[in-house]
């Protein structure tokens, strides 16, 4: 297999499906699929409104899949996701943020985050991805 081409297996042997879902805990974090992806909405505000929470269960995007970040607070300035589950984000499209104020995206999986060659972004302050 050349460098930099990987194809991940579900425990079935066939493709995974890029998809993002949200905890089943306190954030809040609402994601509604569409036909280019998934809108994220809700999540928690900080006591400030100054951070927005999300929480994952898995975050993934294939290519030609936008997850859109709605920002609805011109308050906020970090829009923090966490994803909890046990896989690994693959990003293989777009990250955006749509909505009002200009905020920071910060996305935190400890299973690791692997961007593809059709990654993208386009969010209006910094970006930053952690494990």
């Amino acid at each position: 297999m050349p460098w930099g081409v990987a194809m991940l297996l579900s425990p079935t042997g066939l493709p995974a499906i890029a998809q993002i879902t949200s905890a089943e805990d306190s954030a809040g974090t609402i994601v509604t699929p569409n036909s280019q992806g998934f809108d994220i909405n809700g999540g928690s505000l900080s006591s400030d409104q100054l951070n927005l929470f999300h929480s994952f269960e898995e975050f993934g995007l294939d290519s030609g899949q936008i997850a859109n970040f709605i920002s609805n607070n011109p308050q906020v300035r970090n829009i923090l996701g966490r994803v909890v589950g046990s896989n690994p984000s693959i990003i293989n499209g777009l990250i955006q943020i749509t909505g009002s104020g200009s905020p920071n995206l910060y996305l935190m999986n400890p299973a690791g985050i692997i961007f593809g060659a059709d990654a993208r972004l386009n969010v209006p302050a910094s970006f930053t991805a952690t494990t």
